[in-house]
């Protein structure tokens, strides 16, 4: 079982929200970083900080920073405001919290898949083209020759 972290700092302005997680010793290398869009998971064993966050985040704006003992987040709010906490107001409900947890791990799954397939596409499309100008190039030489 993880020991839950509870000793992180956390401040906001009305457009970002920044959270500190201390590694308490554990090297950098391994802690692993989570950003959803309303969960956010830094676990690096034996330790886990995990907050189901009050509002949503831009978790493809959003950033971290790991290095000399600590784990530095900077989340990009959704919406330009100030929120006055940083946990969800239903983060005591475990349902919801499960449910939430299924949810941003599928909806990073569904991402990476999207990622994979849209490089594959690049790719394809990449491959196409250079044939296609090889050819003309080809095509070009005959014809003068």
């Amino acid at each position: 079982m993880p020991i839950l972290v509870k000793d992180y700092k956390w401040s906001e302005t009305p457009t970002h929200i920044h959270i500190q997680v201390p590694l308490k010793g554990v090297k950098s290398s391994k802690a692993d970083v989570f950003c959803g869009e309303e969960l956010i998971k830094v676990h690096y064993p034996p330790y886990l900080f995990e907050v189901l966050l009050y509002k949503r985040v831009d978790d493809v704006k959003s950033s971290a920073v790991i290095r000399d003992n600590l784990v530095s987040l900077t989340l990009v709010k959704c919406e330009e405001e100030t929120w006055g906490r940083l946990v969800s107001t239903r983060a005591d409900d475990k349902k919801f919290v499960l449910a939430k947890k299924i949810e941003a791990l599928e909806a990073a799954q569904k991402k990476k898949e999207e990622e994979v397939e849209n490089r594959k596409v690049e790719k394809d499309r990449t491959k196409k083209y250079t044939v296609n100008e090889m050819l003309k190039v080809c095509y070009s030489t005959v014809a003068v020759s």
